[in-house]
């Protein structure tokens, strides 16, 4: 699944202007990954 479906799915409010094309202004940093599994 498409991360601007994620963040639309959970009410996430990020920038985009084509749902299918590559403008890029959805572009965002992620900065928190899964923790780790020991």
């Amino acid at each position: 699944m498409a991360i601007l479906a994620l963040a639309e799915e959970n009410r996430i409010p990020i920038p985009f202007e084509f749902r299918n094309d590559n403008c890029g202004s959805c572009l965002i940093e992620v900065s928190h990954d899964a923790p780790e599994r020991k």
